[in-house]
Order: C-alpha cells, then structure tokens, then sequence
C-alpha cells in the first residue's frame, strides 16, 4: 500500500509493505466500505507511522477493517488475481497488487 501524505504543494508517498514484519495492525482485514482510515503521523522524528483511524463509532465486537486500495497509486491500483470476499455492497472483488 502506497499511501500520500500532503503537505502545502508537495506530495510524499510513504510504502506499507506488513507482509513480513509491522505491528498489530498487520493483522487488520480489508473491506471495500471500511470502519478505519489509515494516516502518517510522525512522532518526534521524520519516521512515517500510519495510525489506524476509525471513520465512525465503533460498536464493541465489531470487526475493524480498512480498504487496502485507500491513496493506492501506480501499478498497485490495479486489482491483483486474489479475491476479496468483504461481502460489501460495493465490493470490488480483488484486492489491489
């Protein structure tokens, strides 16, 4: 996932890449019609960390899940051969590259 981050009139685009490492939020499900949105925050120093934002109130035992196609920009925007099964009205029905 390759997300934006803006500032005045640039832009700088920060990779997530958790398929091997990362924190507890590699473990966060995607869903077409999301409950979180994924920002950088940087604490103290120029290390981009994404944050996990929740879009509404969340009930207790909802599932949380964010949509991996959110600032997906290049040759990730396109949807790779895995199926998505988030069951969302407006699934697109693969995941991004």
């Amino acid at each position: 996932m390759t997300l934006r981050e803006v500032f005045g009139s640039g832009v700088q685009l920060c990779a997530v890449d958790a398929s091997r490492s990362g924190n507890a939020a590699r473990f966060v499900n995607h869903s077409c019609a999301p409950n979180l949105r994924v920002r950088i925050q940087r604490f103290g120093s120029m290390k981009p960390v994404p944050v996990l934002v929740a879009k509404r109130e969340l009930r207790s035992g909802e599932e949380v899940t964010f949509d991996y196609f959110q600032d997906v920009t290049g040759d990730q925007a396109t949807a790779s051969a895995t199926p998505c099964f988030c069951r969302a009205p407006n699934c697109r029905g693969f995941l991004p590259r």
